[in-house]
């Protein structure tokens, strides 16, 4: 994995892997396509995904079945978010 360092002037630097990076981009899009259909897709301390409408919760077990989830709503089809 490659990793590299990140910072904002002022700012400490941060280390990070790249993959964890793609999967952040990844993890921003779904939560903003689902907050266009009404939902929040949220993740845990413990990295679990929520997706949540009134207070009702369902667990998905990656960003890829929450993309399937958000396809099934009508949000967008499954391949626009990619695949890991």
């Amino acid at each position: 994995m490659q990793t590299g360092d990140v910072g904002r002037a002022g700012q400490g630097m941060v280390t990070f892997h790249a993959g964890h990076q793609w999967q952040g981009k990844r993890l921003a899009t779904l939560q903003a396509l689902f907050a266009l259909r009404g939902y929040a897709l949220h993740q845990l301390a413990d990295s679990t995904l929520l997706v949540e409408r009134w207070g009702y919760c369902r667990p998905v077990a990656n960003v890829d079945e929450a993309a399937q989830v958000l396809a099934q709503l009508g949000g967008a089809p499954a391949s626009w978010v990619g695949h890991g």
